[in-house]
């Protein structure tokens, strides 16, 4: 039979446990109890921060050679989750209080429910008569992994809500960013969520908290809180994300960033010496030659200008962050998937009730419509009533 070695863990005390890979889960989890002196029915087997199904078999687990399984007593899970830089993912977390007056270990807390880095209580030394204390968190595979980042968000399902994208109820973790609970998403559907919004470029500007994603359902005043939990979905996301962030944020301050070496410049001039003296546009971000007597260049202005008067002509720019914008039929409300501001079609400003009013083309299509198929549309509709 094929065999495999594992270390279990509990608390402070680990073993290394040879086990059969064609045991179940249940037999593995009254052996490792055994071996603890641990009462099976009040344990559960984690990996990787996921319990393992009692009547699954090890083979058809994440269990390989060299996997470290936690036991975690059931009624004590650990509700509270850290991405740790050193496992490059989500882990569960250690709590460590500490005392502010002496530093020791032993603080005791007045309420733990929900973890403040800052909390009053009382300390356990003899000779310390302090109030208030640190809590520290680690990650709970080796204290000595750091940095670790506490996850406010994520939480372990323990109440079998189902998520609200794809309605799994399997979950072992789910990403709450609101207080209600049924708005809470799984982790694969909250990297798609997250995935495809930064794609059409949906993330929201939000003061002390920079760009990130709200609510699900649309909750006001609910969004992630921070960054660092979109590292949950991988390092080139999270590099994406960064770099859309700078980009937004630039452009919402009416500069831009130079193509060729990234330097900031509210002109058309990288300066020198912090730059590298590129020229460059900063509405189309075209490159321009440093040589003027360069033949390719000259070459490639005919096409540049036809291009330019091409764009001039079919579309207008964004008020905020100049972006040419191609309106090509629909409602004369026009939202920058650049910058995201909103604005009117026919006054080129802020979209306003009165713009509502006279410009919408859902309003008064008879007076203002620039596409065919709805106009079409709208006449049937007027027709079928």
């Amino acid at each position: 039979m094929p065999s495999i070695t594992i270390t279990v863990k509990f608390g402070d005390s680990e073993h290394q446990f040879e086990i059969d890979t064609q045991w179940n889960i249940l037999f593995l989890k009254q052996r490792v109890c055994q071996l603890f002196s641990l009462n099976a029915e009040e344990c559960d087997l984690y990996i990787k921060s996921s319990r393992l199904d009692e009547y699954s078999k090890i083979l058809n687990t994440e269990i390989s050679d060299n996997s470290v399984v936690q036991v975690v007593l059931r009624g004590k899970k650990n509700r509270f989750f850290v991405y740790c830089y050193e496992c490059s993912e989500v882990s569960c977390a250690s709590l460590e209080w500490k005392c502010n007056i002496c530093n020791k270990n032993g603080f005791v807390p007045s309420d733990a429910s929900q973890p403040e880095h800052k909390v009053s209580g009382t300390c356990s030394s003899n000779r310390c008569e302090s109030t208030s204390g640190t809590l520290n968190f680690h990650c709970i595979k080796s204290l000595e992994h750091c940095p670790v980042v506490y996850l406010q968000h994520v939480n372990r399902n323990l109440d079998c809500i189902p998520c609200i994208a794809c309605l799994s109820e399997d979950c072992e973790l789910i990403v709450t960013i609101c207080d209600h609970k049924t708005h809470a998403l799984c982790l694969p559907c909250f990297k798609t969520y997250a995935t495809e919004y930064l794609e059409e470029g949906l993330f929201t500007l939000v003061d002390e908290l920079g760009y990130t994603l709200g609510c699900p359902a649309g909750c006001p005043n609910a969004y992630v809180s921070d960054p660092h939990h979109f590292r949950l979905i991988g390092k080139d996301f999270y590099s994406r994300y960064k770099e859309f962030s700078v980009n937004r944020f630039m452009l919402t301050k009416d500069s831009a960033i130079c193509p060729a070496c990234g330097q900031r410049s509210a002109w058309v001039t990288c300066a020198i010496p912090v730059g590298c003296g590129k020229l460059f546009c900063p509405v189309c971000n075209w490159q321009y030659s440093d040589n003027a007597t360069n033949p390719p260049s000259f070459g490639f202005y005919p096409i540049w200008r036809e291009n330019r008067e091409t764009i001039a002509r079919i579309c207008r720019p964004c008020p905020r962050c100049k972006t040419a914008t191609e309106k090509a039929g629909g409602c004369n409300h026009m939202h920058c998937s650049r910058c995201g501001f909103d604005w009117c079609w026919i006054c080129c400003d802020d979209w306003t009730g009165e713009c509502q009013s006279l410009h919408c083309v859902l309003t008064r299509w008879y007076d203002v419509c620039y596409s065919p198929v709805i106009s079409i549309s709208i006449s049937r509709l007027c027709l079928e009533v």
